[in-house]
Order: C-alpha cells, then structure tokens, then sequence
C-alpha cells in the first residue's frame, strides 16, 4: 500500500490559512454548495449560484480523475494551516493519523457558524472544537469569494482553527440557525442517510443556541437518555477539561 504523503501533501495544498475545502463525491445539483455562507435569493444571486455550481462540478471531475489515480485506503486527512515555504510533512502526518483514528471510532463533533459571527465568539469555539479534534463548518464561500474567505478567516484570527466549507453538512444535518453543535455518532460507512440524503435522527445530537461548546455539550447530556449517547458527550466533555 502506498504512504499516504502524497495524498496528504495535495490537501495541504488545498487547505491554505486554516481552511479544508470538503468536495462530495456524490455531489448533485441539489447539494452542490452555495455561491456563499448565505442562500441565493435573487435571481442574479441564482444565476451566479449556478455558475459557481457548474465551476464546482468541474473541480470534482478533475478531484475524481486524481483521486481514482491513486490506490490508497486512507481516509482524507484535515490539516491545518501551514506556510507554504515550510510545510512540515511530519506535523500533517500525525495530525492524517490522528483523523484515521477519530474517523474508525465513528464520532466527531462539528460546530456550524457563519464568519459574520461576533470575532470572540468565532474564536472561542474554535479554540474548544480544536481541543476535540473537532470542526468549525460555514455553508460556502464569504461573499461569494474564495480569497474573501481567506481574508476573513485571517481577519478573525481562526487560521490555526479546523475551518471547512461544507454545505453538503448544512442539509445533512437539518442546520438551521448558527451556531449550531452537532456531535456525529456515525461516520463514513458506518453513516445512515434517508431518502433527502440527511443523517437519520439517531446517528447525531444537535443543540442550537449562541453559546459556548461546554454549555452545548452539558445539554446534549442532560437531554440524552441512552446509556451509549451519554457516554459519548460525556466523553468529549471529558476533553475539555
């Protein structure tokens, strides 16, 4: 089986300033990322949303064709931010199997934002959903820009946080307000979808409210009444101690 850097290393490539770029492999008109964090309204927002969708298909083509070029059964990693003069391989590594770890056991708690969310707010959930190897997830592009969006997450100071662009997550799990907190019981094969393509209800845990990720996690506990679920969000409380 081939080491896993290249694959990593064109990730890396990917995931400048802090922000991984998630491109489904099934994606469809129906899931394919808005143009931006927020849903096209107009019909010139519409019509830009299309473009941006026909974009987005070719990208996933040519991701496809590399993709299927290389024999590996690793799952992709998530990395962080590194400068592109001094990208250490070593650090990406770990951090690749520290992702294959989190994704075998099947849980992974992911925090969904919009980056016009106060800066401290921003930043202290990125900090505790770091400290869970977790995600903070926002639906598409800041103002319909990709370089507008790595301006921004620098300008919020989260370029060490786990940012991904995700909206594929958004419908999955039924996102309606930000911030929201889901902790995935599921993941991967292990991951059940209805008819909509959404997570089933007892495959994730979800509170909504503008608060920290500790009080989201005690709720989820105190609301929780299965054995294996509260054992569960007791364990990532656990982690932020």
């Amino acid at each position: 089986m081939k080491k896993p850097y290249l694959f990593i290393l064109l990730f890396t490539l990917l995931s400048a300033v802090g922000l991984t770029w998630l491109i489904s492999a099934n994606a469809n008109s129906s899931s394919l990322p808005f143009f931006s964090d927020k849903q096209a309204q107009s019909e010139e927002e519409k019509k830009k949303q299309l473009a941006f969708q026909a974009e987005w298909r070719k990208v996933e083509s040519e991701r496809k064709a590399m993709m299927d070029s290389i024999q590996t059964n690793h799952v992709a990693p998530q990395v962080k931010e590194y400068q592109n003069h001094n990208i250490d391989l070593a650090q990406i590594a770990a951090r690749y199997e520290q992702g294959v770890i989190q994704q075998q056991r099947g849980e992974r708690v992911y925090v969904f934002v919009t980056l016009d969310m106060p800066k401290e707010t921003l930043q202290r959930l990125a900090k505790d959903v770091r400290r869970l190897d977790g995600a903070l997830v926002i639906r598409g592009f800041y103002e319909g820009s990709l370089k507008k969006t790595y301006a921004k997450i620098g300008e919020l100071g989260l370029s060490d946080g786990n940012v991904q662009i995700n909206p594929e997550a958004f419908h999955k799990y039924k996102i309606a307000l930000a911030p929201s907190f889901v902790v995935v019981k599921k993941l991967g094969a292990n991951e059940s979808l209805d008819m909509e393509g959404c997570a089933l209800p007892e495959d994730y845990i979800k509170i909504a409210g503008d608060v920290s990720l500790r009080y989201a996690l005690e709720k989820m506990l105190s609301a929780v009444t299965d054995s294996k679920d509260k054992q569960i969000v007791q364990q990532q409380l656990g982690r932020l101690s």
